[in-house]
């Protein structure tokens, strides 16, 4: 996806962390004096299958810091640092040791955020122990953090532990969404120290977690036309829970079927300021279904990802404020997917392995923020296709069938010519046809290219998108699952922008054989699944024109 003009440069120095909140555990400062770091832990109370936490770095001191060590041990089950694109690590038996990645250093004043993982294999307890800040000994660490002690063991003020839990949340009401989805809402939970937040569970098992002042959830991957049944559990900083709220029973609409199916309308979200217009969620037209939060961040290790969001270039004031977003946008029948790659990404897929950690970075990241999916954007022919399609598989394995799957690649990689190659997004899309939603076509910055009736036509015109789509088409993509992609403005890319009445028109040609130029196709393909701008931020410095008239012509809503 091409970003022109300047993409502000972003160096992530904060790790999302999944569902876990509560014990925390002071560590001493570090020992320099001259670059003090504080830091805390907290953990969850896990269980012998899952533990988790996250370790917050604070430097309280006037200058950055690039230099710390913190190591600890994890007598039982494989560790997962969850913040790898900031940090690294390393383990020796059961030693772990977290550092900052090179070029990635603490301001002043502010913090870094590591989130972990433990998985057990179920016979014995999950925990940390042996924590040290540069040599210093960790107070409260032995034994998972969960020493009984004053208010900074997360007990209350005067050193008396708190084993007092929240009260149970009440009211919780909970509805479908769409046939794979559905949205619980429930009444906030009190406590005498604090609730800092809740649970979520399907049936026994937990499936989410958010803070304290969220109070809804949005369950997805469910299947059509099915029953399931969920309940709610507060709980504080020193790890105490709720009793169960009252369960909800949520049955999932039907399917919809093959005719019922709605176009897309796909827009990219900047998570960046370019020039074009700074955006929340909210803001965007609601004639885009399906929005592509761009973008998510390469981690160190081949495959992982991570994603921090861009507040001064987004004008949002908090992450959880950028959630509930999300979870609006998802309640209206949208969908939000987070995308990798872009002009200037590099997420790296070429192994099983590196197929492995995508999958479950891009899950946990579903779970953190409440993506709807994946969007894959690799450029520059960095693809490889038969691994990036078995991280796809292994992630519809964890999500199910309610997983959004989209493509937007360069028009030189969905050429038929060159479908055989590893780098080829055709190749990609017709090995995952069964589980792909939408691929949308970047026919822009592409110059002239021979369309499916072996003539050469100029991008930028309706000739080109249709005849590159009619190829595609007859490659064996599914025409439901086929997309335009064009730039909202000619401000947002190099070349091959197009009036959206045009982007019509390459539509209709498409589907009812009118509206076409020079190129006529020998059939028609009237489910052709829809469209995409580059961006939904360039499109509102424009009028939202895009959205207003390409969103009238597929049907995909009103503002």
């Amino acid at each position: 996806m091409q970003i022109w003009k300047s993409r502000r440069a972003r160096i992530a120095i904060g790790a999302t962390v999944i569902g876990v909140v509560g014990t925390s555990v002071p560590l001493l400062a570090h020992a320099g004096a001259d670059r003090p770091i504080e830091a805390s832990l907290r953990t969850d109370k896990g269980s012998v299958w899952y533990s988790g936490g996250e370790f917050t770095l604070r430097n309280a001191s006037g200058s950055a810091n690039a230099n710390w060590r913190l190591e600890f041990d994890v007598p039982e089950g494989k560790f997962a640092n969850y913040g790898e694109w900031a940090t690294k690590t390393t383990q020796k038996g059961t030693r772990v040791v977290i550092e900052p990645k090179a070029g990635q250093s603490i301001a002043p004043g502010s913090t870094l955020t590591i989130g972990y993982g433990v998985q057990g294999d179920g016979n014995k307890p999950l925990s940390v122990t042996g924590c040290s800040l540069d040599g210093a000994e960790v107070k409260g660490c032995t034994g998972g953090g969960h020493e009984e002690g004053g208010e900074e063991e997360g007990g209350e003020e005067g050193g008396t532990p708190d084993k007092q839990a929240p009260t149970t949340p009440q009211q919780v009401t909970g509805k479908a969404v769409d046939s794979t989805s559905a949205q619980l809402k429930w009444n906030a939970s009190t406590d005498n120290v604090g609730v800092t937040g809740y649970d979520v569970y399907q049936g026994k098992e937990k499936i989410a977690s958010v803070d304290g002042k969220t109070l809804e959830y949005i369950a997805s991957g469910l299947k059509p036309q099915t029953s399931y049944t969920f309940t709610v559990r507060a709980k504080d900083r020193a790890g105490n829970t709720s009793p169960d709220s009252a369960p909800v029973t949520v049955t999932t609409e039907k399917a919809p079927a093959p005719s019922e199916k709605k176009r897309w309308l796909t827009g990219y979200w900047q998570n960046f300021n370019n020039g074009a217009a700074r955006q929340k969620l909210s803001d965007v037209p609601s004639q885009y279904n399906l929005i592509a939060v761009s973008f998510a961040e390469a981690a160190p290790e081949s495959g992982s990802i991570g994603f921090k969001l861009d507040l001064a270039g987004t004008g949002y004031s908090s992450v959880e404020e950028f959630k509930k977003d999300i979870a609006a946008q998802r309640a209206a029948g949208r969908k939000v997917v987070v995308s990798i790659g872009g002009e200037k990404g590099n997420v790296l897929v070429t192994d099983a392995a590196s197929a492995t950690r995508l999958a479950d970075s891009t899950y946990r990241l579903m779970q953190e923020y409440g993506f709807d999916g994946i969007d894959v954007d690799i450029e520059h022919g960095s693809l490889n296709a038969t691994h990036m399609a078995d991280a796809m598989r292994k992630l519809h394995q964890k999500a199910g069938d309610g997983l959004v799957i989209t493509a937007a690649p360069e028009t030189l990689f969905m050429l038929p010519s060159g479908v055989k190659e590893e780098r080829s997004y055709l190749n990609f899309a017709l090995k995952i046809k069964d589980i792909l939603t939408i691929v949308n076509t970047q026919y822009y910055n592409s110059g002239s290219m021979n369309g499916c009736d072996g003539k050469v036509y100029e991008q930028g015109t309706v000739d080109f998108v249709a005849s590159q789509a009619c190829a595609v088409i007859q490659a064996g993509l599914p025409p439901e699952k086929v997309g335009l992609g064009l730039p909202a403005t000619q401000q947002a890319a190099g070349g091959g922008h197009m009036d959206p009445a045009k982007v019509n028109d390459a539509l209709t040609c498409l589907t009812d054989g009118k509206g076409c130029g020079t190129f006529k196709p020998t059939q028609t393909w009237p489910s052709l699944g829809g469209a995409m701008s580059w961006s939904t931020n360039w499109d509102a410095t424009n009028g939202n024109r895009f959205a207003e008239l390409v969103g009238g012509h597929l049907g995909t809503g009103k503002r």
